[in-house]
């Protein structure tokens, strides 16, 4: 990568954003992603109304945890594929088949045809898709130029992701209220179009795309496929950094998958709206999220990776999560439910970005991967786990044991992620990412080494 002059922390928040936007290959990236993602979150609400009309609540359970389930497994798979080869050219690919899949669907439902054939085809979608967001997550670290440009990138790429996440669903509705479910398949095939057509136009330096594994991994190592899928939560199991990473991460997914099931208890139980405050309950969250990470977007001059991921576990699911408990009345579970949407991307920007900073070049993907799946895996085991904490314990109870988890497990990183913050400060002077990330990680994080300085 070309160097360039050194970022002074003093650089203000719009000159750092219109910075990573006039990067034409980055501004194209978050397009693609802008516009895979909004087809995801669109698609996920029209197939489970599907899924309900054709076969009920048992059909939409029985989908969604095969989609999760499968994800789980697809997404470190594919990441290693994705450091094997050039990861725009991964992407593309992954737009074109889910293109197809998805209007094969579509097709099948226009006509009729067999249920378990769309199923089917959705499923091989979303394991198609898993790996998508860990290459685009390596691929962003070739097209930008300094650390600060990374956390404003990614902070960017929270905040599409934070609005879409709002926006998908409600367009979704409006277009099945229309027109009907099988339009909205039209549409998440065309975002793919769409993310492929961005993708094109990404030109990545040849020698961006040589990323050598011989810095990080031995001959013997890149032979061997398992071993290649293992490496990533190797290193996360080697390195305290990431590590802490990785369980704040599953702290905050199993958060997030036993919410999941407590906010429908409390349209119900606390609020006393039935399924139009399920509704409203999830548009607050979506809402506050993306006030949320407009708030990212005006700090990130301040802003502290690792402790600001603690604060996004402890404010936004351990205490929102716990005062639920105690004063279980409508007031307090609105409040918690804003808190937690402020604070969700706060923590999000760490998990982003933290891996990026910290991981050799040729590894990013599978390391994004695998701290996905500590998100997603704590979160169907949440998901699981919380009608059967309710039904032996109460909601509040059950509350408040999933409140005490993401506490618990914040409070006792955070000096870690302090010591983190002071060694991730941008660097005074000129640096490359993806070049020297590997002597970087060598030089500054002693990774491997458990009588390292940095344990003090």
């Amino acid at each position: 990568m070309t160097e360039i002059p050194t970022e002074g922390d003093q650089m203000g928040n719009r000159h750092r954003i219109m910075r990573v936007l006039r990067n034409r290959r980055v501004r194209r990236l978050q397009l693609a992603f802008l516009g895979s993602t909004l087809g995801d979150w669109a698609y996920a609400t029209a197939i489970a109304v599907w899924a309900y009309e054709d076969g009920g609540a048992k059909a939409v359970g029985a989908y969604q945890a095969a989609r999760f389930l499968t994800m789980t497994v697809a997404g470190p798979l594919g990441s290693v594929v994705a450091d094997r080869m050039s990861r725009r050219a991964f992407m593309i690919i992954s737009d074109l088949l889910r293109a197809g899949l998805i209007t094969a669907a579509g097709l099948i439902v226009v006509t009729g045809g067999q249920s378990m054939a769309v199923y089917t085809l959705s499923i091989l979608a979303a394991i198609v898709g898993a790996p998508f967001r860990a290459a685009e997550a390596g691929l962003l670290t070739e097209l930008v130029d300094s650390p600060s440009e990374l956390t404003t990138a990614n902070a960017l790429s929270s905040n599409i992701e934070s609005v879409l996440i709002f926006v998908g669903p409600a367009l979704a509705g409006v277009i099945i209220g229309v027109s009907g479910v099988e339009e909205v398949f039209w549409l998440n095939a065309g975002t793919y179009v769409w993310s492929t057509a961005m993708l094109l136009g990404v030109r990545v330096k040849r020698g961006e795309t040589d990323r050598a594994s011989a810095d990080v991994e031995d001959e013997a190592t890149r032979a061997r496929f398992w071993a290649e899928l293992s490496s990533g939560f190797g290193l996360i199991g080697r390195d305290r950094d990431l590590r802490s990473v990785g369980l704040l991460a599953g702290a905050s997914g199993f958060a997030w998958g036993s919410m999941s099931v407590f906010l429908v208890l409390l349209a119900f139980d606390v609020l006393d709206s039935g399924p139009k405050g399920v509704g409203y309950l999830n548009s607050l969250l979506g809402a506050a999220t993306v006030a949320g990470s407009l708030l990212i977007l005006g700090r990130l001059s301040s802003s502290r990776l690792g402790q600001d991921l603690v604060l996004g576990v402890v404010f936004g699911w351990g205490l929102p999560l716990l005062a639920m408990a105690a004063f279980p009345t409508s007031v307090t579970a609105i409040v918690a439910i804003v808190v937690i949407g402020l604070c969700e991307p706060v923590g999000s920007l760490g998990i982003d970005t933290i891996p990026q900073r910290l991981t050799p070049p040729a590894m990013i993907s599978r390391v994004y991967s695998a701290i996905d799946t500590c998100v997603v895996g704590p979160m169907a085991v949440g998901a699981f786990l919380a009608p059967t904490l309710v039904d032996w314990f109460g909601l509040r109870s059950a509350m408040a044991i999933t409140g005490a988890i993401p506490l618990l497990v914040g409070l006792s990183r955070l000096p870690r992620m302090r010591n983190l913050d002071r060694r991730l400060t941008t660097p005074t002077e000129p640096q490359l990412l993806g070049d020297d990330a590997a002597a970087q990680a060598e030089s500054t994080r002693g990774s491997t080494d458990d009588a390292s300085p940095r344990d003090s």
